[in-house]
């Protein structure tokens, strides 16, 4: 992080040092991106690409897909082992704990970040998505209950 009052004064953005900033904005500054928010200001470098212009790739393209490769196939033989070892112990893991936890994590997670009315949002979106097994039908159907307002909007 820099300080606000690092950054070079601009013509046409306004900025005050004192803990209040009058818009956010990014622009760029002797090759970095300044992106300024509240009362901090974050600087990144940038890296100059090349141009492909000719036959053989720039070299940060070659950096990239040497990384890509490497980082594949070795994701590729540890999803293998760790794969094998995992099959091996799934039996053992407490099914019922598990679901329980998950679903305490969602309605704390819920309550904390929307309130009472996050958790009744919860609770009837709960028994919408528990009709299709009711019913017999597919869950997709439950689709509409999303899509008709959302086409309706934008009628």
């Amino acid at each position: 992080m820099i300080e606000l009052s690092e950054l070079p004064e601009y013509e046409d953005k306004q900025v005050t040092v004192e803990g209040i900033v009058a818009e956010h904005y990014i622009t760029s500054y002797e090759s970095q991106i300044i992106k300024i928010e509240g009362d901090n200001a974050t600087a990144m470098e940038l890296m100059a690409v090349e141009e492909w212009t000719g036959v053989v790739m720039p070299a940060n393209l070659a950096y990239l897909l040497i990384a890509l490769i490497l980082g594949g196939t070795l994701s590729y033989f540890l999803t293998l082992s760790v794969g094998k070892i995992f099959a091996r112990h799934f039996a053992n893991v407490p099914y019922q704990s598990i679901v329980g936890l998950t679903i305490a994590m969602v309605v704390i997670l819920v309550f904390l970040f929307t309130g009472i009315l996050g958790i009744l949002i919860l609770v009837v979106a709960t028994f919408i998505g528990l009709l299709p097994v009711h019913w017999g039908v597919r869950r997709s159907h439950c689709m509409g209950i999303l899509l008709i307002p959302i086409i309706l909007h934008f009628l």
